[in-house]
């Protein structure tokens, strides 16, 4: 029961920001009448302002997310004229095709200025839980639910007023709802048209959830000795917590990789091959064609398909030798034109 509680509020927490995020989407059609495909990218832009205020300048939480707030609201109020504005009333695929590449500006923009790695947004709360009976809730999952409630309830009354159209008021239901979809187990989303088929961490074949009964074999390639020999650098700057690899090489951690595949796959009972070759040369390469060709064609024979027969390959490309008027193929150039 704790258990179902915890991933109760976890599931619900996850989902307000999802909800949230929709509820944007609906807020901007209803203001400005267009669908802005940089909605997630003006959320984006948003965060790493917030996280430069609060780390990079070291502001307190509350003036740094306050800043960025101003920050985020005149940068809107300049997309609203310069960008959004002129699109009103313009046909559907001028305004997806031009959000879209302010979404690819953006996401340029923020990949120039913070770079690759993924940055940590400090919450208002820290670390500190609220524990009830020995479900522990993190005080940032209470402010987010809180955040939704508030929303819903002001477009609610909104679109009561007559102030917004009444799908306002059904995007406030359909938010809440979203909430549910990450606690859901795996047979109920299929009720959404989601697809729960996955392949799991061992290599098993998962169906709605539960292990299928058959499994599928992994096929592994091995290099003895690689062509070269590359080293990894060790970074200024640990963000990625990956500077623990640092002085090992990459054939290492393919290696490394591979092995803790292989075990597991062997803790979950599924099959594993493994090729492996001496070198990256052209002897080791010409091998491994004539393996798998040699395999192919002994796989079709036991199958009763003949290896070397590719009626659909010969089909089109006689069409195609018709069509280009290749000599020879005048009858059935003829026929093909009177088809298209």
């Amino acid at each position: 029961m704790i258990n179902l509680l915890q991933n109760l509020f976890a599931g619900i927490s996850i989902g307000s920001i999802y909800a949230l995020i929709g509820l944007g989407f609906v807020i901007t059609i209803n203001g400005v009448g267009i669908l802005n495909m940089a909605h997630g990218e003006i959320l984006m832009l948003g965060g790493f302002l917030a996280v430069t205020f609060t780390t990079a300048l070291d502001l307190p939480l509350f003036w740094g997310y306050l800043l960025a707030l101003v920050c985020m609201t005149v940068f809107g109020y300049i997309l609203n004229l310069a960008v959004l504005r002129p699109m009103i009333n313009k046909p559907i695929f001028t305004v997806m095709i031009a959000t879209i590449g302010l979404s690819m500006v953006l996401q340029c923009f923020a990949m120039n200025i913070w770079g690759p790695y993924a940055v940590e947004l400090k919450g208002p709360f820290g670390n500190k839980t609220l524990d009830l009976g020995g479900v522990v809730i993190p005080y940032q999952y209470l402010l987010l639910i809180a955040a939704l409630v508030v929303v819903c309830v002001l477009l609610w009354r909104k679109a009561g007023s007559g102030r917004l159209p009444l799908v306002s008021r059904l995007a406030c239901v359909v938010g809440c709802l979203l909430c549910l979809i990450p606690i859901l187990q795996p047979t109920r989303l299929g009720w959404f048209g989601v697809k729960t088929d996955v392949w799991d961490q061992t290599g098993a074949y998962r169906t709605n959830g539960s292990l299928a009964t058959f499994l599928r074999n992994t096929e592994f390639m091995e290099v003895e000795e690689p062509t070269e020999q590359i080293t990894i650098g060790e970074e200024p700057v640990d963000l990625d917590g990956l500077n623990y690899l640092a002085g090992k090489t990459m054939d290492f951690v393919n290696k490394s990789a591979m092995n803790g595949t292989i075990l597991a796959h062997t803790d979950g009972q599924v099959p594993n091959l493994k090729v492996t070759i001496p070198a990256q040369d052209e002897k080791s390469l010409g091998q491994l064609f004539y393996m798998y060709e040699f395999a192919c064609g002994v796989s079709g024979y036991i199958l009763g398909v003949n290896p070397f027969n590719q009626p659909g390959v010969e089909s089109y490309k006689k069409n195609m030798f018709a069509l280009l008027g290749k000599p020879g193929y005048e009858k059935e150039r003829e026929e093909l034109l009177k088809r298209l």
